[in-house]
């Protein structure tokens, strides 16, 4: 996928830099708060008139169905590595070097998703599906 929440291929900025013009900005009018900190709060998305963060270019989705388009277009992908296991440190507390990055564990797009399901399948059936 190779950027965040936008099928649509990386544009160079324009000639006069990096700066948008006021319309393709989203809008933050009012005096806020712009954060949410309750559980069952919602937040609203706010997006620009125009450009990629208007809601044409860029629609609302959620985490779960960006990680399954990824699984359907790069299900062979890497898609999250860690270090493990984690080298031993050493008895003097030195020399703590990572391993090689072919050797560190790998999930693809397709094992990642699969994995998630079954987390969320795991967390209903305990009863944590209600806010």
């Amino acid at each position: 996928m190779g950027q965040c929440c936008s099928s649509k291929p990386a544009v160079p900025p324009p000639e006069t830099g990096y700066l948008t013009k006021g319309e393709e900005t989203s809008k933050y009018e009012g005096e806020g708060p712009f954060y949410i900190t309750h559980k069952t709060d919602l937040s609203t998305v706010r997006y620009a008139e125009k450009g990629i963060a208007s809601e044409k270019e860029t629609p609302k989705q959620t985490i779960p169905v960006l990680l399954k388009k990824a699984a359907d277009v790069a299900p062979d992908k890497p898609a999250l590595k860690i270090e493990w296991p984690v080298p031993e440190l050493k008895d003097d507390g030195s020399g703590l070097e990572s391993l090689p990055a072919d050797q560190w564990k790998t999930w693809t797009f397709k094992e990642y998703y699969e994995d998630v399901q079954i987390v969320a399948k795991a967390m209903i059936k305990l009863g944590l599906n209600s806010l």
